[in-house]
């Protein structure tokens, strides 16, 4: 009986690897086409950066979780970590840059994209005079719930899979570097929205796909690992969470609550969108007629 539950058990996370790992080829495909042209550097970072940590994740799954959930460790999750840290605070301020870019300039993407598709076309802020550089304290006040975020994975996170935890808790790290499976959808949302294509369908499908992703792999990914660990354990879901040390406790609450703060964000987002999106009156000119009758 054990014998055959723990095989449906390992078909089970076979089954999830294989869908996660469908998620994160198609968000890649659906973002490479503005990685080439618009930021390349930095969107190429972060869509390596999420294809890295989303391979380790599933290997770190598909090894650990379908064996002694706490104690069995695969050397891809201490490795990554390494690697991951270096990222995100290198990501801190690539961001930094990225906000000075779309406060001095708000031409910046969409000229980008102009001079890439037709290189003797000027964009509407050529020539215009650029605006005060924002300093990197104001950056801070701007963004800081993603700022302590980053902050908290890349120092205290870090800190916690190479030294504090002992060998343990594998698959639940697993879960977390499968976090950054949204990520390709989200770069992707805010290259729309900077290129003002909020009403378009693009854009609605990208934000769709965004919030379904999202809520898999960054609202629901922990909790679904405290519920292996309550099985493991042979506890009820709440018995499992009082036996967490305070710690971890106080760990997956930091970086739970960040999520479901986004997430609601993106929520509303979504349903203004979709409320906005209401066909044009015979009344109103059609897009681009202006350009045409100049």
């Amino acid at each position: 009986m054990e014998l055959t539950i723990s095989k449906l058990q390992m078909r089970h996370h076979r089954v999830m690897m294989c869908v996660l790992t469908a998620f994160n080829v198609s968000a890649l495909a659906a973002a490479i086409n503005l990685v080439l042209v618009l930021d390349p550097e930095d969107r190429l970072v972060s869509a390596v950066q999420a294809a890295f940590s989303c391979v380790t994740g599933a290997v770190v799954c598909a090894w650990s979780c379908t064996r002694d959930l706490m104690r069995t460790s695969h050397f891809m999750s201490e490795a990554y970590a390494w690697f991951g840290a270096a990222y995100f605070f290198y990501d801190i301020w690539s961001m930094y840059m990225v906000y000075v870019h779309m406060t001095t300039n708000s031409e910046y993407f969409r000229s980008k994209l102009r001079r890439a598709s037709k290189p003797d076309a000027l964009s509407a802020g050529d020539g215009a005079p650029a605006a005060r550089r924002p300093s990197f304290l104001a950056y801070c006040r701007h963004e800081p719930v993603i700022l302590m975020h980053h902050l908290f994975i890349g120092g205290f996170g870090f800190l916690v899979i190479v030294h504090l935890r002992g060998g343990l808790g594998d698959c639940v790290f697993g879960f977390v570097y499968l976090m950054e499976l949204s990520t390709p959808f989200v770069s992707l949302r805010g290259v729309l929205s900077r290129l003002r294509l909020k009403r378009s369908r693009a854009y609605v499908l990208n934000g769709l796909a965004m919030l379904l992703a999202f809520l898999l792999c960054r609202v629901l990914a922990l909790p679904y690992a405290c519920l292996l660990y309550a099985r493991a354990a042979g506890l009820s879901y709440a018995d499992a969470l009082r036996s967490l040390p305070a710690g971890c406790k106080l760990s997956i609450g930091a970086l739970l609550l960040p999520q479901l703060y986004w997430f609601y964000l993106m929520s509303a987002g979504a349903v203004k969108v979709l409320r906005a999106r209401e066909p044009p009156t015979s009344a109103e000119p059609a897009a681009g007629d202006a350009d045409k009758r100049s």
